[in-house]
């Protein structure tokens, strides 16, 4: 199996994933990390937990093309934080630029990657629309199941939407689900605040939803109204 976290911040979920692959018999984490500081910790954490032979790590960002662009990050670059390429109403100040380099989610498939990655974990801060764009060569061969953390108000910032996601996956046979509990999926609806989406096609959620085989399960019909899942 292999996993691609972008966002991986200082690699919480990612390595988590690299530790139980590893207790499965193997597999591959792609890292990808532009804070100096968080990609500097995940290694360092690699190395300690002896996952080199799972992980790699990117010290880029993602985007729908390849170049370079100006992170504003809290803490500056020697300190791990939040960080977006636009600066949040509320922390202007106290914010560091940081030139990074850009590069497509396909590129890292193709060039630094395994030919199929069966899961994408993403949370960019609102860049989310950019960077699935610049995998959707992957994401139509591949076909991995997509785990996002969305804020829309981010999202709006970054000149994209939730909506436009669900655009950019519906025709390759995605149907998406807010996750509103502990494995508990309510089909898509119109949400307020912050969101976690899991993205599918039929053939990957088919397993999460068989009974006993991982606990996932299907909380409400296309009809029922859709409980709020901002939780900030």
């Amino acid at each position: 199996m292999t996993v691609l976290d972008a966002g991986a911040n200082v690699g919480l979920i990612g390595l988590r994933l690299a530790s139980r692959l590893r207790s499965l018999g193997g597999g591959r984490v792609l890292l990808v990390e532009p804070i100096p500081a968080n990609a500097h910790l995940i290694r360092a954490s690699i190395r300690e937990n002896g996952l080199e032979p799972l992980c790699e790590v990117f010290e880029v960002g993602l985007s729908d093309k390849s170049g370079s662009a100006t992170l504003l990050a809290e803490g500056g670059a020697n300190r791990s934080g939040n960080a977006g390429l636009l600066a949040p109403r509320r922390f202007r100040r106290g914010l560091t630029p940081i030139e990074i380099p850009l590069r497509t989610l396909d590129q890292l498939a193709s060039d630094d990657g395994p030919p199929g990655i069966d899961l994408v974990k993403i949370d960019v801060e609102g860049a989310e629309l950019a960077a699935l764009r610049g995998g959707i060569a992957s994401v139509t061969r591949s076909r991995p199941l997509i785990f996002g953390e969305f804020n829309p108000a981010l999202m709006e910032r970054h000149g994209g939407a939730l909506p436009q996601v669900m655009d950019l996956l519906g025709p390759l046979g995605y149907e998406s689900f807010v996750v509103t509990g502990t494995r508990e999926l309510t089909r898509m609806r119109p949400v307020r605040g912050l969101a976690d989406v899991l993205s599918a096609v039929p053939e990957r959620l088919a397993p999460l939803l068989s009974p006993g085989a991982s606990g996932w399960s299907l909380r409400a019909s296309p009809g029922d109204p859709l409980p709020n899942p901002a939780r900030r």
